[in-house]
């Protein structure tokens, strides 16, 4: 006989969901090889986040001064203007996704990008039974996601991949102690006015040997990487509302005609326009709310 006198209990949980600020999200499918310019001749640097894919091909992933080895299937995650480009070790094809996405205003979704020094665990694994899946939702964003519905879930589900991915601190031995006493100098001291021929010297080696040891590593030269670092740091300093000229000085340029020529061959603005764009883009971020 059923108790007529039983009472029912219920369990009730309040949870509170923020959502996304709405912002643009770029997808990209690459098939590059090692002769591209891509990799080394621009600033790989912005103020959005970035999600690199690897689908096939042999290269590593430079993230600050640190060298992830990458196979298909790993995932490098970059947050904004933390300095990144992939290194081709073949000239044969590799193909891979890359998604970019501004973070401003949804910071407390993105914790994996944020919740780290710079430079640190931007190598991610997934299970081998779970790749599939991943590049499938990759394709979803890119040729799937033509209504406001498909566009939000189909990023949360990339988002619930990307969390449920292990951290792999994996670091490729690619580079001689000069190499990376090298980058280590450069990361140091880039603001300073400061030679090749100084790195060299720093480094205990020739001139001739720290190139060709620096190109056979990162695929560039010591002085190119010095240029990008410079850039990076003038982008960010733009980006956080510093003026022209002091981005210029501070970043180590020390001709502002020949910065301004630079930057806009790195960044396709002028570094006057970029800090317009990125200022506009955040105030209207903010409008969207």
């Amino acid at each position: 006989m059923a108790n007529k006198n039983r009472e029912e209990v219920l369990y009730n949980k309040n949870i509170h969901c923020s959502g996304l600020t709405p912002f643009d999200i770029t997808v990209s499918y690459g098939e590059i090889d090692g002769f591209s310019k891509m990799n080394t001749d621009y600033s790989h640097v912005h103020n959005e986040c970035e999600v690199y894919i690897a689908m096939t091909g042999k290269v590593s992933f430079m993230v600050e001064n640190r060298i992830y080895p990458v196979f298909p299937g790993s995932v490098v995650i970059t947050r904004p203007y933390e300095y990144h480009h992939c290194i081709c070790h073949t000239n044969d094809t590799h193909t891979h996704y890359c998604i970019w996405f501004p973070a401003e205003n949804n910071e407390k979704l993105l914790e994996i990008f944020f919740n780290r020094e710079l430079g640190e665990n931007n190598l991610l694994t997934l299970p081998a039974d779970k790749q599939k899946a991943f590049f499938a939702v990759c394709n979803d964003l890119m040729h799937n996601s033509d209504t406001e519905f498909s566009k939000n879930y189909n990023f949360m589900r990339f988002l619930h991949y990307l969390n449920s991915a292990e951290t792999s601190d994996i670091r490729s031995n690619l580079y001689p102690h000069d190499v990376y006493q090298t980058l280590n100098y450069i990361n140091t001291k880039f603001t300073e006015q400061i030679s090749i021929a100084e790195l060299a010297k720093e480094a205990h080696v020739s001139l001739s040997s720290l190139e060709r040891h620096f190109f056979d590593a990162l695929r560039m030269t010591p002085s190119v990487y010095l240029k990008n670092k410079r850039l990076s740091n003038a982008a960010e300093m733009l980006y956080n509302g510093s003026s022209v000229t002091d981005a210029c000085y501070k970043s180590g340029f020390s001709d502002q005609s020949k910065f301004i020529t630079l930057f806009k061959r790195n960044y396709g603005f002028t570094p006057l326009q970029y800090k317009k764009k990125v200022i506009g883009d955040r105030e209207n971020s903010k409008t969207a709310e």
